[in-house]
Formats: structure tokens, sequence, C-alpha cells
């Protein structure tokens, strides 16, 4: 069967689950419309993620971006409904609820559009007549093989980690570092005047361009230890699960596609477990039981409801965004998020007033002033920033496309794995955070690329001219 009718199949396959999906909600809405809406979302996210690993011939649905998407949209979206339906928590009344499902749902039905036009406008990859990988497999493995940004890359994640050595000095040395020490931590940031250092950028950028340098065995193995030792530190030393993301999954997505991990179904099943495991409650009682020194027995149900791990804040956020219609000194803006990045003073000199607050910390500035004062945070949310810059029409514009750009961006190798974990950071963060560090990791990789080219040009002057062989330009 050829790709095209396959598609075809599959696509008149999706119609009929649908249009069935749809008969079971209109019968059973009245009765159990939660449950509706849960199904109807999860439904319509699984329908289109079977079509598109059918047709994009995908190495790991892991390292995808449309697959990350859509399978982070879905626990961030149904992770509360779903306790509320388990009676896991009854703080909100039903009414609320339903209006800020629709809202998602709506949300949902917008990225998947943006996300199937732009499918429609590029091309399916081939099919070679011996295996099920597209035919051009190997020439991307060889296509993402830098030796020449081994050593740069090196010197940059040195850089990077004296770096937080000395942020950590100056925010409180030992006094900020541990899970216990997690909150110190967070107050030292809020009261320290003066620019944040961008060392976790760094580190991913430099991570990142490591990964592009493995060429062996032994670059692979010492790439190992040094992802072990990174992510011991993030989890005991500072007990943050999106660091561990932000810095290993684009370089996990480079090594699968370079085929120095082999997968098969039982390591993208470990793959999957182990990011369920981060986005758990789980995480978040072992990190509660560490900082607070209690039993993980002697924690309270709630925190092990599926809402009270990662993938509860997001919907929390926007039904407290959603009840009101006043955000005073909030700017949500898509324009202001793009120039957030520039230091405060800069960003001052440039549009003539202060630089706002992340909306993150303007969100429990303003909702949650005694969490905001112990230098706490539950982060924001896209669909929430999205209602306050036009409510449904600002949902659904902004959701298309995005759909239709996280689409687009399977076809770039390098800025797919820049941007898979800032698909995770999206769910239950402002634009303004996810803009920064995009902007700040593509800098960086910018310079380690710099690097890697003046090393270059000093290592070609010093060989005899009769020995210089033809180099490949970064």
């Amino acid at each position: 069967m050829s790709v095209r009718k396959m598609f075809v199949a599959v696509l008149i396959g999706c119609c009929l689950a649908a249009l069935a999906a749809g008969a079971l909600l209109i019968v059973g809405f009245k009765q159990e419309p939660v449950l509706c809406h849960i199904v109807f979302l999860v439904a319509l996210n699984l329908l289109f993620g079977i079509m598109y690993v059918h047709k994009a011939l995908i190495r790991s649905p892991f390292t995808d971006i449309v697959i990350v998407m859509l399978l982070f949209f879905t626990l961030y979206a149904v992770a509360y409904p779903l306790d509320d339906l388990l009676g896991s928590i009854q703080d909100i009344s039903e009414e609320q609820l339903l209006d800020n499902l629709q809202i998602f749902s709506l949300a949902n039905l917008c990225l998947v559009a943006g996300m199937f036009i732009a499918g429609c406008f590029m091309k399916s990859p081939r099919r070679n007549n011996e295996t099920t990988q597209p035919e051009n497999a190997s020439s991307l493995a060889a296509g993402l093989t830098y030796p020449f940004l081994f050593w740069p890359a090196l010197i940059v994640l040195f850089i990077g980690a004296c770096i937080m050595i000395y942020d950590f000095s100056r925010l409180g040395g030992w006094s900020v570092i541990g899970i216990s020490n997690r909150m110190n931590n967070f107050q030292a940031q809020r009261q320290l005047e003066g620019l944040s250092l961008p060392w976790k950028s760094i580190m991913s950028s430099a991570m990142l361009m490591l990964a592009l340098s493995i060429w062996g065995k032994w670059q692979f193995r010492f790439f190992l230890v040094l992802v072990f030792s990174f992510s011991l530190f993030y989890f005991m030393g500072l007990g943050s699960r999106s660091i561990i993301l932000s810095t290993f999954l684009p370089s996990l997505g480079v090594l699968i596609a370079k085929g120095f991990i082999p997968l098969n179904r039982r390591l993208n099943l470990l793959f999957f477990i182990t990011l369920l495991l981060l986005l758990s409650p789980l995480f978040s009682a072992v990190r509660l039981s560490l900082m607070e020194g209690i039993p993980l027995s002697a924690l309270p149900a709630k925190y092990w409801s599926f809402s009270a791990g990662e993938t509860g804040s997001s919907f929390q956020v926007t039904m407290d965004i959603t009840a009101t219609n006043t955000y005073p000194e909030a700017d949500a803006t898509y324009t202001t998020a793009v120039a957030y990045v520039l230091p405060a003073a800069v960003y001052k000199a440039a549009f003539g007033h202060a630089k706002p607050k992340n909306l993150g910390d303007w969100y429990v500035w303003y909702f949650y002033p005694y969490i905001y004062g112990e230098g706490g945070g539950r982060g924001f949310s896209p669909v929430a920033q999205a209602w306050m810059n036009g409510q449904y029409s600002g949902v659904m514009i902004v959701f298309f496309i995005i759909g239709f750009l996280t689409m687009r961006m399977t076809r770039g190798r390098l800025l797919q794995y820049v941007c898979l974990p800032l698909v995770i950071l999206f769910q239950r963060s402002s634009f303004h955070a996810v803009m920064s560090e995009l902007l700040f990791n593509l800098a960086f990789i910018g310079c380690i690329m710099l690097l890697a080219a003046i090393m270059r040009s000093q290592h070609i002057r010093r060989q005899p001219a009769h020995s210089r062989m033809p180099q490949i330009m970064v």
C-alpha cells in the first residue's frame, strides 16, 4: 500500500472515529459533561497523533515535537478535570470547571487544525522497500554529526558550570542548595537585585552541541557520565524536573536520530514512563517529603492526585484568569514577550517604562500574595495568556498559529531539538518565559558555533599548506 493510500485510509478512519465520538458526546453530554469533554480531547489528540505517526515515519514518538506537543497538552488539560471527576478535589463548581474545559477543548481543536493545515503543505517522507524508516535516515544521521563542535561545546559547558557555581554563591551558597533549601533559593532569586544569570540556557545549549559532536563510543560514554552527574545534581541540589528536561531532552533527540540509542518498543515505553514519573505527583511528593522531612506515607491524599504534580497548575491558573476581567499591572501582549529577554535597564531605556513582571510572577503576586512573599510560584498557562489577549478569539488565533508553527518545525533538524523542551515548558509558562529561553538558547548555540569556527581557522593556519584538506564550513 502506498503512503498516499495509507494516509487516506487513516484519515477516513479518523473521520469515522471522530463522528462516532461526536455521537457519543451528544448522547452523554447531559449526563457526564466533564467526562465527555475529557474523552473528546483525548480522542482528538490520539487520532491525529496516530495519523501523523503513519504519515511522518518518525524514529521515536517521544522525541518528535508534534507528538510531544499533543501528549503534554493532553496531560495538562485533563489532569485537573480528571481529579474532579474522581472526587480527589472538590473546591470548584462544575459550571466553572466546564467553562474552562470548553476553553481548553477549543484551544486543542485549533492546535490540531493548525497542525493539519501545515501538514497539507508539506511533502511526506518516502519509504524504502526494505525498511519502515524514511529513505534519507542515514543522511539525517550524517547531517547531525559535527566533530569540530566537541571542544568548543565542552569549553562553553565548563563556563556554564562556573557561572552556575557563582550564581549559587551570590544567592547564599550552601543555604540555597539541596531540596530542603528549595524555597530559600526561590526567595533569594526574587529578592536579589541585578541581572539573572542564564547558566541554564548555556548548559542546555552546550549539551545539545556536545551531542551533535559525538562520533564514537568514548564520546558517547563520556556524554552519558555528564548526563547522569548533572541530572543527579539537578534533582538532589535543586529539586527541579524542568531543568532536567530542558537540558537533556534535545540531546536525547539528537542521539536517537544519530543511531546511538537504538529504539524498540521497550525503550520507547521506558522513555514514556520516565517522562510520566517526572511529571507525576510521585516526583512532587518525594520532593516535598525531602523538603519537609515528612514520610511519604504521612502525606495527605490530595498530594497524590493527578493535578498535584506538574500537570495541574495550568488549568488552575486559567480558572483564576477567566474568573476576572481586570488584570492590573499585567502585560500579557506577545510583543512584550519578544522584548522580555532584554535586561531591565535596557528595556526601560528602549521603551521608556519599567520592565513588567513576568506573568508567572505577576500571577502569584496578584492572586496569591502569600505564596509570592515566600518566593514560591505556580507557573502560568498559555491558554490563560491567549484568553487575556482576546478571550475566545484570542485562544483560537493563538493556538492555530502555534499548531501551524509546530508542524512546520518538524522539517528543521536543529530547531526541532532546541524547541523540544520548550514545548513542555510552554504548557505551564507564559510566552515571555518561552521566548526568552528560546532566544537565549539560539544565542549561545551561535556563540558555540562561532568559537568552533575560530578554533578551526586557527588550526588550519598552523597546518603546512600542502597538508591542508578542504574543510566543511560551520
